[in-house]
């Protein structure tokens, strides 16, 4: 607080100092110098006793005075008494100087009472002071709150007189210096928000908490605004997001709902729309699974295939597309490769269980030809192997009537000089057998379409 310095208060501490520093120098009883009472006080100031716990009233003076110089001459500049209370102001310093007369002529007990009473009246005059303070400052902002602003600047007027620098005061009054311009910017706030013009409103509010940082009527209308507009945002960013996910657009959608969460966290539109992208984004994953398993089948993957609809069940257990999809690429792995285990072993198919058990195979297979181009490749060159596999060669069996001659797992020539058999193509063994001599083995490959061949067997080696 700045002080207002009084020019006789402060000529009269400067006196009481000097009184107080050496009082021995100016106290006198009957025109002569109280040593006695000064060596009395020093020895007690010597000796650290308390001068508060003398009981001469000399000592309770000069205690008392001490607490009136600290404690309370100051106040009197602070209180501006000059201003609103000169003769109470007027009173204190008499009451003053007289002590410090008294207390000059020996009068020690008169002087005690005396700056006592000055004490007591500065307390005085001080909640005085505070009480008609705190009431200026109460009676102007009833009256600013009210309306009523001519009321207001006298009772702040009155209120300076008191305390030019009261903050209190000081920033009520800046408001009623500016509550003209401030009402005039609010009618055009107001006019801005009936023609739904936001951005110029908030403007226009933003000037009005400039001039009037504590304007309630113009915080509120800014925290309105600012709320509608947050929920129009929010609102908008959450349609947003719906459309895009009607639209499938997983990437958008999170932009959008980011956007909205970062202005309501944890909103249940936020709960529910990522809920839709989690449901959204299984369902593409799984598409995606049967998508390439149909274009595996397609591509007579048929393996893949079987992979992709595994994928897919594992998304969407017990999915009947996929559960169907993944049997039937199945049932066709199991049919190429009982053909191509047919094709493996084909020279069996001159057996008639094997030719047998080959037409099974492809008698199952051949409703699902069109489905697969390796199946249908694979059954016609079964068919081809079981034409190649059915026509027989003719072999001239040479020998000298003594041999007995066998086909091994196919029947007997006997003895005889030259024997026709037909043998459809495969590996065979000729064996001759005679008493006496060696049996002999002679293997013979018969390829389809080979002309007539010979084949001798003799036994020549005696045993």
């Amino acid at each position: 607080m700045l002080m207002i310095f009084i020019p006789a208060v402060m000529a009269q501490i400067g006196e009481l100092t000097q009184l107080q520093t050496n009082p021995c120098q100016s106290v006198t009883h009957a025109g002569s110098t109280d040593l006695q009472s000064c060596n009395e006080s020093d020895s007690l100031e010597k000796s650290g006793i308390k001068i508060a716990q003398a009981s001469n009233p000399r000592d309770r003076f000069l205690e008392t005075y001490r607490r009136y110089r600290e404690e309370f001459a100051f106040k009197l500049v602070e209180l501006n008494l000059s201003d609103w209370a000169p003769a109470e102001l007027s009173n204190i310093q008499e009451q003053v100087e007289t002590a410090r007369e008294q207390f000059q002529t020996g009068d020690y007990e008169a002087a005690y009472l005396n700056i006592n009473q000055a004490i007591m009246d500065v307390d005085a005059i001080t909640a005085e002071y505070q009480s008609r303070l705190a009431k200026f400052i109460e009676n102007a902002n009833m009256a600013f709150q009210e309306g009523r602003f001519s009321e207001a600047e006298q009772q702040i007027s009155r209120g300076f007189q008191l305390d030019p620098e009261n903050v209190e005061l000081v920033e009520l009054n800046s408001r009623v210096q500016v509550i003209d311009r401030v009402n005039q910017l609010l009618s055009e706030a107001n006019l801005a928000r009936a023609t739904n013009q936001v951005s110029q409103e908030l403007t226009i509010l933003e000037k009005i908490l400039l001039l009037d940082p504590r304007h309630l009527e113009a915080k509120k209308h800014i925290e309105n605004r600012t709320a509608e507009q947050l929920h129009r945002a929010y609102s908008d960013a959450i349609a947003k997001a719906d459309q895009a996910l009607d639209e499938k657009n997983i990437e958008q959608a999170k932009k959008y709902m980011q956007a909205a969460n970062e202005l309501k966290p944890g909103n249940q539109d936020i709960k529910r729309m990522r809920g839709r992208i989690v449901e959204i984004e299984t369902e593409q994953k799984y598409l995606r699974q049967i998508t390439l398993a149909i274009t595996s089948a397609v591509e007579d993957d048929w393996y893949s295939t079987i992979g992709y609809f595994e994928q897919a069940l594992r998304i969407r257990p017990y999915n009947e597309l996929a559960t169907k999809g993944l049997n039937e690429a199945k049932a066709m792995v199991e049919r190429i490769e009982s053909l191509k285990q047919v094709l493996q072993y084909e020279k069996r198919l001159v057996n008639k269980r094997a030719v047998d058990a080959a037409q099974i195979h492809l008698s199952n297979a051949e409703p699902f030809l069109n489905q697969s181009r390796q199946l249908r490749d694979l059954h016609d060159e079964i068919i081809s192997k079981l034409q190649i596999y059915s026509v027989e060669t003719e072999v001239v069996v040479i020998s000298d009537e003594q041999t007995n001659v066998i086909v091994k797992g196919v029947g007997i020539v006997g003895r005889t000089l030259s024997h026709t058999i037909r043998l459809k193509p495969g590996d065979y063994q000729f064996e001759g057998t005679r008493d006496g001599f060696r049996s002999v083995i002679v293997p013979v490959t018969i390829s389809s379409g080979d002309s007539p061949i010979e084949v001798e067997v003799i036994c020549r080696e005696r045993i």
